[in-house]
């Protein structure tokens, strides 16, 4: 989901661990795929980035919210 310039990836589970992974596997995978970063680009890039925001109470949810990265595929870093 795309809010002004962040990309929320919302992950649900039965607990809070696999929704907070659930979440940033989201995220990571985005940033390889949309983003054509690679792997190491997109760890090192989600590492300092992303946030995480827990919800609830109702069910384990975690939103990690994405920053739009400033570059496109192809631009020097």
């Amino acid at each position: 989901m795309k809010v002004g310039d962040d990309v929320i990836c919302l992950a649900v589970a039965a607990t809070w661990e696999r929704a907070r992974g659930l979440a940033l596997e989201f995220a990571w995978k985005m940033l390889i795929e949309e983003y054509k970063m690679t792997k190491s680009e997109a760890f090192s890039y989600a590492s300092s980035s992303v946030s995480l925001r827990f919800g609830g109470p109702a069910a384990h949810i975690v939103l990690a919210v994405v920053p739009e990265p400033r570059f496109s595929a192809g631009e020097k870093r």
